[in-house]
């Protein structure tokens, strides 16, 4: 499985099956680094990503003018066909630093 392939298994179990992790390959090792947590394995990680699966029942972006703002990023880190680590950093000044813009227009 390629790196590619794994992060989509995971964007697939946020977006399409509420949080359910099962399917996504985490390292036994796995950690959880963010803004409002920590987890040093995966089942915690499982655990907490069904909870706040459950809570949130739609999204809503709000745009700012005519465009959206960025809010923060997740980096994750692969040893090719398993997820190791998920950083979270709720900063939109480090988008610039990937490449990416603050803002899209529209």
């Amino acid at each position: 499985m390629s790196p590619e392939d794994v992060v989509a298994l995971y964007y697939d179990a946020w977006i399409s099956k509420r949080g359910d992790m099962s399917a996504v390959p985490l390292a036994p090792d796995f950690k959880f680094r963010g803004p409002v947590g920590s987890f040093d394995d995966a089942e915690g990680y499982r655990a907490m990503a069904r909870a706040a699966a459950a809570m949130v029942t739609s999204f809503t972006v709000r745009l700012e003018g005519s465009g959206s703002t960025a809010y923060g990023i997740m980096v994750l880190t692969t040893n090719s066909d398993r997820i190791i680590e998920i950083t979270g950093f709720a900063d939109p000044a480090l988008f610039p630093a990937f490449g990416l813009p603050v803002s899209l227009e529209g």
